[in-house]
């Protein structure tokens, strides 16, 4: 319980501070630096992908809303400030998720392709949303397709339609910007 509120505070922090900075009337005058803020928000994605790591570890329940809410957290501040560390650790360890969940796949193919489901859609809906992101966003769709269409055939016309429809967009978006 102890590691849940750290990470929320901390991350709370992230946000006020970034909030703080953003409304000073004189950014040189100001108590904390970008900067500062920037470090604060790399440390506190280092510690709480620790905190996770060992909350995962001793079986906690709702590290899902935690990593939601700590990217939530950071997405809001990166607004606010640009440039913000990217949040690999945490991602990562959304990842190590992922892959328990491929696992117990050939255990539970239909209860683990409804959380891999749900688990892409917060990631495309939540995450992966800027256009920096876009080729992360490509690869999650085309993660999406392969899972769906490992579920069996009555699900592959599902599964291509995220990467027809998705990746060509995400592809010519990408090429515009370059």
């Amino acid at each position: 319980m102890a590691f849940k509120l750290c990470i929320r505070t901390v991350w709370t922090c992230v946000g006020l501070l970034s909030q703080i900075h953003v409304n000073e009337s004189n950014p040189y005058e100001d108590c904390l630096s970008r900067e500062a803020i920037i470090d604060f928000a790399r440390e506190a994605c280092s510690k709480s992908a620790f905190y996770l790591d060992v909350l995962q570890h001793h079986g906690a329940q709702e590290t899902q809303k935690l990593l939601v809410f700590i990217l939530e957290k950071w997405s809001t501040a990166e607004d606010l400030i640009k440039k913000l560390p990217d949040p690999t650790l945490i991602i990562k360890h959304w990842v190590k998720e992922l892959i328990a969940y491929e696992e117990i796949l050939l255990l539970s193919s239909k209860l683990c392709r409804e959380k891999h489901t749900k688990i892409v859609d917060i990631l495309l809906k939540e995450v992966f949303v800027t256009k920096d992101l876009l080729v992360e966003r490509a690869r999650t769709l085309i993660w999406r397709a392969r899972v769906i269409r490992a579920s069996g055939t009555e699900h592959l016309k599902e599964g291509a339609a995220p990467v027809y429809y998705g990746v060509p967009a995400v592809i010519t978006k990408t090429k515009r910007n370059t």
